[in-house]
């Protein structure tokens, strides 16, 4: 029981860091000195993700898509769907928080 407790929590906290990883990836589209860094750092991070939670799920698909991408063209295509999932993503997170806030009080 608790081993499964810690597995979870790891793969939260990888979630998170996908995310973070991810939005800086978006942010600079690609164009980073530690760009071969993030997409190591990402692939060790899916290790992590066994079964993302359904919100997630988009995003670590289009994370796969990047990771697979070889040629500029896909690459770019990769990024520009990642950068929507990831719009996509805290669009949801941020209703939720909003609707959290407002019953708070």
């Amino acid at each position: 029981m608790r081993r499964a407790a810690g597995r979870a929590g790891k793969s939260k906290t990888a979630q998170a860091a996908l995310l973070a990883v991810a939005v800086q990836l978006v942010l600079v589209e690609g164009q980073d000195a530690n760009l071969r860094l993030w997409r190591d750092r990402l692939r060790a991070l899916l290790c992590d993700i066994p079964a993302p939670d359904a919100a997630m799920q988009p995003v670590v698909e289009a994370v796969h898509a990047y990771l697979s991408a070889m040629d500029r063209d896909a690459v770019s295509v990769a990024l520009w769907r990642l950068k929507v999932q990831l719009g996509r993503y805290y669009q949801r997170a941020a209703v939720v928080r909003l609707e959290t806030w407002g019953q708070a009080g």
